[in-house]
């Protein structure tokens, strides 16, 4: 994939602080991309996007061309999972009903969202 195909993304929609799980998402979602096709665009040699993807399996260069975002802000939307991040997804209900995923949400050490003071959740409810 490449933007000379069609695909719609601005870097004006990269919030701060934003993860590279919620700029994807965004991504996908505009693009009506399914996950599975987004997680073999990851990287120059595809893994199976049903095993999951940790950080480590995501080539910036590849994603920032994608994106057409810098390098750095690929890897700071990695980074917490890297430092002390929790190996599950973890989000804020509120957040992301906005479409919003903090790399702050993933750091063990903070039990609230910054935003909404309220605990994250690492399972769905439903």
């Amino acid at each position: 994939m490449n933007p000379r195909v069609g695909y719609v993304f601005h870097r004006c929609w990269v919030q701060p602080y934003e993860s590279v799980v919620c700029t994807l998402w965004k991504f996908a979602r505009t693009n009506r991309l399914a996950g599975c096709f987004l997680g073999k665009q990851l990287r120059a040699n595809p893994l199976d996007p049903y095993l999951g993807l940790a950080p480590g399996d995501i080539d910036a260069p590849i994603v920032a061309r994608l994106l057409g975002v810098t390098q750095r802000s690929v890897r700071e939307g990695m980074a917490a999972a890297a430092l002390d991040g929790c190996r599950f997804l973890r989000y804020c209900p509120r957040c992301m009903s906005l479409g919003y995923h903090t790399v702050v949400h993933q750091r063990e050490r903070y039990d609230r969202c910054p935003i909404h003071r309220e605990p994250p959740f690492a399972a769905c409810a439903h």
